[in-house]
């Protein structure tokens, strides 16, 4: 069986010989060793040439998210029949999409031959969405990539994960990274993970 996968991930394009650099759901179409396309390639052809790209594919799955509902829904009516939507949950994302875009979001489920989600407990909403079926499949985790990586607990470097607070707006984050450099200063943690961003660390 022929598989490609497509999604808004910005890899090349072509046979999936490699794993992609990072924990992906774009590293299904390598378990599977099928094709993987980005949406960066696929949103600038025609009906015609993407029809033509992917007519060699026995199964079509096609990343369903909220920026290429549109993209999706005409992957999805070029390849009738074979594709299946691959979701990592937008659940909150849908809710803020406006009633035309929900429309189209839905219809992408609906037209779907089967629809595969990342998050086991996302599963009853999107079967409330569709009479089609909706299932869950975690992208692969691939441990024998992972396995050369492996270092044993005693050898690993004492780290501190932590927010800076500065994405927040706040001044707690320039009190909590002077209390982390005195940490590191002392010896009791050897590496520093800061994360700037709002939302690498805000409550699933």
């Amino acid at each position: 069986m022929k598989v490609c996968f497509t999604s808004q991930r910005a890899f090349a394009d072509g046979p999936a010989i490699n794993p992609f650099p990072e924990s992906d759901p774009a590293n299904i179409a390598y378990a599977l060793g099928g094709t993987y396309f980005s949406f960066y390639t696929l949103r600038n052809q025609t009906d015609r040439r993407l029809a033509e790209l992917l007519a060699p594919y026995d199964l079509v799955i096609v990343e369903l998210n909220v920026e290429s509902v549109i993209l999706a829904e005409r992957i999805i009516r070029l390849c009738a029949g074979r594709v299946a939507t691959y979701s990592e949950g937008y659940i909150g994302e849908y809710q803020r999409l406006s009633a035309t875009m929900q429309a189209h979001f839905v219809s992408a489920l609906r037209s779907a031959t089967i629809n595969f989600m990342y998050w086991e407990n996302y599963v009853l909403f999107y079967r409330a969405l569709t009479h089609r079926p909706a299932e869950y499949l975690p992208y692969p985790y691939l441990l024998s990539e992972a396995r050369r990586f492996y270092t044993p607990l005693d050898q690993r470097a004492s780290l501190i994960g932590m927010p800076s607070g500065l994405a927040g707006l706040t001044r707690n984050g320039l009190a909590t990274l002077a209390v982390t450099k005195r940490v590191l200063d002392s010896g009791l943690a050897e590496q520093l993970a800061c994360w700037m961003e709002q939302d690498s660390f805000e409550e699933d």
